[in-house]
């Protein structure tokens, strides 16, 4: 049977990082493989399995060697409707109930963007974590090692410059920041 067309939503998954929109993406072993909208996620059967798994992080080596972070039955490839499935979770399986919705123009496109704003912020969190480790300032830096009763171990960020030297000012309100 082919794959579900336009893809759908899923819900009820113990890892947050399922619950997100899928669309169609080809085969896998030959069965649909549904790849999660603009993210690494996905669910699929693996070759000459009846068993639909879901990965957070899927690559074609977990999918052959049937890893999942759940699973769950289905004799066809529609996968709508409320399911009964077994989350990975804290380190043993859980019976859980899932639920898949059709994806529509507009779950999408907020899937999609989503997706990109965690793109954006993945690729910040990385020049941050960068200039940290290389001792460039640009980006701010977290502070650590003060004493405990000086609460001053907190994230940096740069603002400006004072007599021709940079400036850092603590993020959000705290004793390094000014807040109103």
């Amino acid at each position: 049977m082919p794959p579900q067309p336009g893809g759908f939503v899923a819900s009820g998954f113990k890892k947050n990082e399922l619950n997100v929109a899928y669309e169609p993406n080809g085969l896998f072993g030959g069965n649909p493989l549904y790849r999660q909208v603009g993210g690494p996620a996905a669910i699929y059967k693996a070759e000459g399995s009846s068993q639909w798994r879901a990965h957070t992080e899927f690559t074609e080596t977990a999918g052959m060697k049937k890893m999942a972070h759940a699973k769950f039955f289905k004799d066809d490839n529609r996968l709508v409707g409320a399911l009964s499935a077994k989350s990975w979770h804290g380190g043993k399986w859980h019976n859980i109930r899932v639920t898949f919705t059709a994806l529509t123009a507009e779950s999408k496109r907020r899937a999609e963007a989503d997706a990109e704003a965690a793109r954006k912020a993945a690729l910040e969190a990385d020049k941050i974590a960068h200039a940290q480790a290389t001792g460039e300032l640009r980006y701010g830096f977290t502070a650590a090692g003060f004493t405990h009763h000086t609460p001053l171990d907190v994230r940096y960020e740069p603002r400006g410059t004072f007599d021709g030297l940079p400036l850092y000012r603590q993020t959000g309100c705290g004793p390094a920041a000014m807040c109103k």
